[in-house]
């Protein structure tokens, strides 16, 4: 290595011959990146949102999550619970910005590239959020997909379960319209058990079968009176009502449970001129809806009754039912790491309600289960079938795992995807607030999403939450701090004492020149993002 000269001439000392500490770069994992449900690398989209490369934060994105447009108005968004920002300003607006990036596909009409077809199609049951996920990679791998839905309308939950005023139709409508355009085929009206069977796909040329039925009944009640007609199942109910269905009910109902089709149910009816009063065994904090739902459901007038559960259903002489409901108090927590709801004995009392909505849950429907062999091949489940829903943003994480374990067994090679450290379940140390430099950064406030009041809402569909404008996404971009991760600010070059960091422009980075760094760790104490780290010299 050559040596660098003083000023005068003479050789500047090889100060790193007697260092014991030394300053290495090493990325950490950002709080959103590990807390994302797809698997997302949140914060390079960030970065390059906010130097406008727009088509390329599209094309990260969708290595990962296709439908950006949907999650970005359904998702309950956790990468931004341990957001860093949050101690000074509020958590970046993720969610707002994926919905940006999804609507500017969607209005840019962007397409990713599709490879030429390899004679290897794949037939898709289910066209919910992990089927279509599924479908849209395996056609990204070259297969060609057709996706069979029993509706006359493809979308599963996305169209039959969510409610508009949280996913308009057009949003789902355009991102269909991609996965048609990206050559994916649809048979819609096609249940299978009934009008298609195995010999159907396999007389047509398919090999291959991935299984993406969803949850579409409720839980029972297990209780007397619960299969009276008054009794309505509440997920059927949904998917009638989004089918333009405009049911006859009326005066005050009863909806049981505390998820999201309960807070969906409430609010529907809500909208429909009907009283509805949530009852729910365990208190507000174990509901397992999104909170900005139950908050929204409070904000709109929907009455809540906690811990409290019905026991029976009868009906009465003048019309309606009568519920018997007892007090429950919590104890010890069960499997689901809640407290267990415990009845309170002699505390029973009487409700009088119009109708009784069931949404406890949801389970699949019954019907023929998925085979386990197909010609030599597998059938592979993906989403709630697979055990692998929950959310949206989860069952679409399902299908596309799906789509690479299929490609890559029918292939007999790897496909290799380019996917983020996060989505191969590679996690590093995740960055923490503490090891960032905060003087670097001022104090900047959320912007607010522009959100209908309660009265605004009343006796319609539309929308609620309008998007952020494109100058509050970018203003978002600059907010976040990229925990963890180097943005070449320059930092540790201009703070180096012994000009022992330089910057490489071959290789886009900064390196460190063991020859005359003596481990000061003053360029670890100026990093502002914890990009630099100390060890000592021999534990590399």
């Amino acid at each position: 290595m050559p040596e660098i000269a003083a000023s005068g001439g003479a050789p500047l000392p090889r100060t790193g011959l007697w260092r014991y500490l030394e300053p290495y770069y090493q990325d950490l994992t950002p709080p959103c990146n590990n807390a994302c449900l797809t698997g997302e690398d949140i914060v390079t989209q960030i970065r390059l949102v906010q130097e406008k490369r727009f088509q390329e934060a599209v094309e990260l994105l969708m290595r990962v999550n296709p439908f950006p447009a949907i999650l970005g108005r359904v998702c309950p968004h956790p990468c931004e619970t341990p957001c860093n920002r949050k101690a000074m300003g509020g958590a970046v607006s993720i969610r707002q910005m994926e919905r940006f990036l999804g609507d500017w596909a969607i209005n840019q009409e962007y397409c990713p590239g599709i490879p030429k077809a390899n004679g290897l199609p794949v037939a898709v049951i289910g066209s919910g959020p992990a089927g279509l996920s599924c479908a849209f990679y395996l056609r990204t791998l070259g297969h060609p997909v057709t996706v069979f839905e029993k509706e006359n309308l493809a979308g599963g939950l996305l169209r039959f379960g969510i409610p508009e005023f949280r996913l308009p139709r057009n949003i789902l409508e355009a991102e269909l319209s991609r996965l048609e355009r990206m050559g994916i085929q649809f048979e819609l009206e096609k249940e299978f058990g009934k009008n298609l069977t195995l010999k159907d796909l396999t007389s047509s040329g398919f090999s291959e079968v991935v299984f993406a039925v969803g949850l579409g009944k409720s839980r029972p009640l297990g209780i007397p009176g619960e299969n009276l007609p008054q009794v309505v199942d509440g997920v059927q109910w949904l998917k009638g009502l989004h089918r333009g269905q405009r049911p006859s009910v009326r005066g005050r109902v009863a909806v049981i449970g505390g998820g999201n089709t309960a807070m969906d149910c409430a609010r529907c009816l809500l909208r429909l001129g009907v009283t509805p009063i949530v009852i729910y065994r365990r208190s507000k904090p174990q509901m397992p809806a999104l909170p900005e739902e139950i908050r929204e459901a409070e904000e709109e007038g929907v009455e809540f009754r906690f811990l409290t559960a019905p026991v029976s259903m009868d009906t009465v002489p003048e019309g309606g039912l009568r519920i018997v409901l007892v007090r429950m108090k919590l104890g010890e927590r069960d499997s689901s790491g809640r407290p267990k709801p415990i009845p309170i004995p002699g505390s029973e009392e009487e409700l009088s309600v119009e109708f009784v909505f069931k949404a406890l849950g949801e389970i699949v429907e019954e019907g023929p289960l998925p085979p386990k062999n197909l010609q030599g091949g597998q059938v592979i489940p993906c989403g709630d079938c697979a055990g692998k829903g929950g959310t949206a943003a989860q069952a679409i994480r399902s299908g596309r795992e799906a789509a690479y374990a299929l490609s890559s067994r029918i292939q007999g090679v790897s496909p290799a995807p380019s996917l983020p450290a996060q989505a191969r379940g590679i996690v590093l140390e995740v960055a923490k607030f503490k090891q960032l430099n905060a003087s670097y950064f001022n104090k900047e406030p959320r912007p607010p999403a522009p959100l209908l009041s309660p009265p605004e809402r009343a006796g319609h569909f539309r929308e609620l939450q309008g998007a952020l404008p494109e100058s509050d996404i970018l203003s978002e971009a600059a907010r976040c701090f990229k925990c963890g991760t180097c943005n070449l600010c320059g930092n540790c070059e201009i703070f180096c004492p012994d000009l022992a960091i330089r910057w490489e422009a071959g290789k886009g980075r900064y390196s460190i020149d063991e020859d005359f760094c003596k481990g000061c760790g003053v360029c670890v104490e100026e990093c502002p993002r914890a990009a630099i780290h100390m060890r000592y010299a021999d534990a590399q």
